[in-house]
């Protein structure tokens, strides 16, 4: 077990550092966006973001995670020819599909842009941003070849450069073109993060093999189409979902409403999800070599839980304790709209974390079709909270529905888990997550109504300490 700890922290100590460089990029991105082009801005570019990033989730088939899957059950043999063959035809494919999606793209920018924006004003906007879905296709490839082989260093090495290119090209655009250097800022994030991923995934490990035809890269990458398939319908399903949800929230408030949500839903899921994204890479891959094994199976999932949930504590109290300076340092005062939406929905990051780990199983073992299902109920649950609440209580609302989202995700796929592979949850883990949603919970509901000091005066002093001693334990073992 404190083997599991030291590797799970390991691999948070890595990606968390970066992730923190790149928060840090990330505050310099937002508050230039803030300042310089203002929410409506804001809310452009998330409308511009939502509608390229629903081509290419239905374009690029996830070929991370199908890659990485596929990679992974065969890398831990550095002789095998077989790891470096599928992680060449992943590139193929990267190719093959980041070529389609942007020729869609192109194809398709009159309609994009009378969808979003009931004109056909932004269509050259679309041509231009086509070259995203190739860029992104690339590096999905690339980060599955560095991922799969284990080299987390260069993979955030990789992620963090590529994010300090990027930044700086957002600056210089936003700053000198305001809102009509909104296009080469969106480019720039996946160019820095092609380029970058690029160079550190050049040297494929394992033994020289012959470069695969196209028709050779489809044969073995096979298993990644089809899983990816499955993905493909999940992330449009999701992303739909959540463009459906932003064309309605511009139709029945404002653009600017637009940009003050999906600003707090950056806050709630990127600020916070770093630690998801630092864990994942290490878990992913270890879980999908273990996958046939059902005793090792639920161990790694209850232990990945744990600390996931321990670590999470006191990050969900300390984020509604400094809420309101986040914000005005990360945008400005005339986002603190969304301060009652980003402190009730921290708390659901809890189930979010549960849910997460579990969804994972499904990846690991290629079961596409019940986890499309799980994301198409996810995302019906989501649209029908939403909008009910947003119409009801506004910002309050939607924070509510963020928390009840995650936990009736979190509930459908724990049916899942135990029902179809009849696997469990360790000892003491459901009360460990009841215990967790409580404090989430308590915490933000003490933040709304007696504000953020009091909140903090009476979870801090004694959950860090418990929280740290608990992870110490763990490695001491």
């Amino acid at each position: 077990m404190s083997n599991l700890t030291s590797t799970v922290l390991k691999a948070l100590g890595v990606f968390g550092g970066v992730q923190g460089l790149n928060i840090l990029a990330g505050v310099v991105r937002t508050k230039c966006a803030a300042l310089w082009i203002g929410p409506e801005g804001v809310g452009l570019m998330s409308l511009f973001v939502q509608t390229i990033m629903t081509v290419s989730y239905l374009t690029q088939l996830s070929l991370r995670q199908s890659a990485v899957r596929d990679i992974s059950l065969v890398a831990a043999d550095p002789r095998s020819p077989s790891a470096r063959l599928l992680a060449l035809s992943a590139r193929r494919l990267g190719l093959v599909l980041g070529l389609i999606g942007m020729f869609l793209t192109i194809a398709l920018a009159p309609e994009l842009s009378r969808w979003t924006f009931g004109s056909e004003d932004y269509a050259n906007g679309f041509r231009i941003l086509s070259l995203i879905l190739l860029l992104t296709s690339f590096t999905a490839a690339d980060n599955a070849i560095l991922q799969s082989f284990n080299r987390l260093k260069a993979l955030a090495s990789a992620n963090m450069w590529g994010s300090m290119l990027g930044t700086a090209v957002i600056v210089a655009s936003l700053f000198f073109f305001r809102i009509d250097g909104i296009i080469p800022a969106l480019i720039a994030i996946p160019f820095g993060a092609w380029l970058f991923s690029r160079l550190a995934s050049r040297n494929v490990p394992g033994p020289p093999v012959t470069a695969p035809s196209f028709a050779q890269s489809l044969r073995a990458g096979k298993t990644m189409v089809v899983l990816g398939l499955y993905l493909t319908v999940s992330d449009v399903v999701t992303q739909l979902a959540s463009y459906l949800f932003s064309i309605f929230l511009n139709r029945e408030a404002s653009t600017a409403d637009v940009g003050i949500y999906q600003s707090g839903y950056t806050m709630v899921n990127y600020y916070v999800g770093m630690i998801f994204t630092a864990i994942s890479m290490e878990y992913y891959p270890r879980l999908t070599a273990q996958i046939d094994y059902s005793r090792r199976t639920s161990t790694l999932v209850s232990h990945e839980m744990s600390v996931a949930i321990w670590v999470l504590m006191p990050v969900i109290v300390l984020f509604v304790c400094f809420d309101e300076l986040m914000v005005r340092i990360l945008y400005s005062g005339r986002f603190l709209a969304m301060l009652p939406f980003i402190s009730l929905a921290i708390a659901g990051v809890v189930f979010r974390a549960v849910s997460w780990c579990l969804a994972y199983v499904m990846l690991a073992k290629g079961d596409g079709r019940p986890f499309v299902v799980t994301e198409i109920l996810s995302s019906l649950v989501m649209l029908a909270l939403y909008t009910s609440l947003w119409k009801q209580l506004g910002f309050v609302g939607l924070g509510i529905a963020y928390i009840l989202w995650y936990a009736l995700y979190t509930a459908i796929v724990l049916f899942v888990y135990r029902r179809r592979y009849h696997l469990t949850l360790g000892r003491g883990i459901p009360a460990l997550i009841l215990f967790a949603a409580a404090v989430a919970i308590g915490a933000s509901a003490m933040r709304l109504f007696l504000g953020p000091v009091i909140t903090g005066v009476v979870f801090l002093p004694w959950l860090i300490p418990l929280c740290y001693f608990r992870l110490k334990k763990w490695l001491r073992k």
